[in-house]
This record gives structure tokens, sequence and C-alpha cells, in this order.
């Protein structure tokens, strides 16, 4: 699942169209890290939690996360949802990078439908080369990332032969 998750995270990253992503509740682990891989995240306000709760749960961030927390969260932030799992509520979200726009509950899929229309009048060919020139770098390291985390859980997962 979480290979699966990251290269999904990827090509949302990567798509050559806007990606709009509506959230209508809690953002947890992976769809944190799913809703920022797209290029306008409205939430819906509601007692919801976005939270990339690994630290909070045992586990160590991987790093394809760290990647794609870093190029889209504020310095501050990203050290709250990385290193604390602290989290956000959606109206706290915007502040920190986790989305751009909140709206109530009963306006989000008019609002997603109204954002996505007017996106899909930006010129797809200026805005797709424009997004690979953008994200280059970020898209470097979760690739990077996820190669280093597939090579973590390779040796987790290598039966003790006595060489490690």
């Amino acid at each position: 699942m979480l290979e699966e998750g990251f290269e999904l995270a990827l090509r949302l990253l990567e798509h050559p169209a806007p990606v709009v992503i509506a959230c209508n509740g809690h953002a947890v682990a992976m769809g944190v890290f799913l809703l920022l891989s797209g290029n306008y995240r409205i939430g819906a306000d509601g007692p919801f939690r976005i939270v990339a709760n690994e630290v909070a749960i045992g586990l160590t961030m991987p790093w394809a996360a760290i990647e794609i927390c870093r190029q889209r969260l504020t310095p501050s932030a990203f050290n709250r949802v990385v290193n604390l799992a602290e989290p956000y509520a959606p109206s706290g979200g915007v502040a920190a990078g986790l989305l751009d726009r909140v709206v109530d509950e009963v306006d989000l899929l008019a609002t997603a439908t109204t954002t996505a229309s007017g996106l899909a009048g930006l010129d797809r060919t200026a805005h797709q080369f424009t997004k690979r020139r953008a994200r280059e770098a970020a898209v470097t390291a979760i690739r990077r990332g996820l190669d280093q985390d597939r090579e973590t859980f390779r040796r987790l997962a290598a039966p003790d032969n006595g060489q490690t």
C-alpha cells in the first residue's frame, strides 16, 4: 500500500492537467500526502482533522512522505506536521499549506466544480510544462525518497542471514 500510495501521489503531482482535490472530511496519513499532491485543495469546514500521524503511532516518516510535505507546507508547519504529528482543523490548514481554501461542507462540490472549470481554461501546454518545471526538484526528491523507502523495507523484510 505504501509504495502504490506514493506512486499515486506522483501521478497526481505530474498529471498534465490541473488537479483539484475536494476533501470532505478527515485526511490522515496517506490521505494527507495525496491531498498535498493536488494543484488546488479545497477542504470542507467541520470537526475534521488533517494529520500525518506516523510519528504519533510509532512509525518513522517515509522519505517520500517527507518530500511531499516539504514541497507544500510552510517551514514551521512542516516541522509540526512531520516531526510532531500535529493535527490541523481545516480552518488552520490554509495557513499551514495543507489546503488552499476551506468552504462550508454543503458548498464543497460546487466550489470544487467551479474551481476545476475555471482551471480548465488555462492553456494546457503552458500549464503542463510550467508544472513540470515548478515541481521538478520535488518530484526528483520524492522519487529518490521512494527508492530509499523501498530499500529500507526490503532490508527489514529480508530474513536475517547473519549478514546484517
